[in-house]
This record gives C-alpha cells, structure tokens and sequence, in this order.
C-alpha cells in the first residue's frame, strides 16, 4: 500500500498546478514546499526498503511521520495555491490512500508499538509475564 501511497503523491506533484497570478508568483518563492515535495518523493521509495533494515517497532514511526508530512504537503498545498481546483481528485485520493494505510496496515502496529513502554503494556495495564 505505501507503493500507491506514494505513486498518488507522485502524480499530485506532477499533475498539479496552483492557480494563475498572485498563487501561482508566491509559489514559485516558497522554497521550503517545494523542497519538502521534492524530499518526499524521493525519500519514499526508499521507505520500503527500510523496512528491511530496521526494527518493527521503529518502522511504524518512520512510516507514520512520512504519511503526515505527505498529508501536510498535500493538504497545505492545496490551500495555499489553489492546487485542489487543478487536481482536485488526485488530492482526495491522495487523503483517502493515506488515511487506508496508516489506519488499516500501520495503525495496529503503530498502536501497538506507542502503548509498549520496554516491559510494560500500557494496553492492558500489567507487566508480562516472567519467565520461570
């Protein structure tokens, strides 16, 4: 799933356009979105070979704070610059592939993984069971 996650970002970076005149001037100027787009795009295929190499606990993270830079990036953009009247689809897929992934494959991990603090669960309020 973050392969068409990261497929739809593509395709919002490429197809979108902010509006004409003073939209379109101030971003032209915004150096740090187009930096983070371009940061973001890159970096994700390379998420999942990170998958690869770090722990599962760790990876949820990684990914979780990937996805929420893509939704800001997506969703500011489309303020900002009008880009949701030009690719107005490919944002909401763009929301919707991003809300599927961290709800339904990251979410229970990624749950599972902010509620285990070392030894205890803080899901079920108790210490696991000691061996012997």
């Amino acid at each position: 799933w973050d392969v068409i996650d990261w497929v739809l970002l593509l395709a919002w970076f490429l197809v979108a356009r902010p509006d004409e005149g003073e939209a379109a001037d101030l971003f032209e100027q915004d150096i740090l979105i187009a930096t983070l787009c371009c940061g973001a795009i890159y970096a994700g295929p390379f998420l999942l070979l990170l998958s690869a190499v770090v722990p599962r606990r760790i990876y949820p993270r990684v990914e979780g704070f990937y996805d929420c830079i893509e939704l800001f990036l997506v969703g500011y953009a489309d303020q900002m610059y009008g880009f949701k009247a030009k690719s107005k689809y490919l944002s909401i897929a763009n929301f919707f592939s991003t809300g599927i992934d961290f709800m339904a494959f990251k979410g229970p991990e990624a749950f599972d993984t902010l509620c285990e603090e070392g030894d205890y669960d803080a899901v079920n309020e108790q210490a696991p069971p000691e061996d012997g």
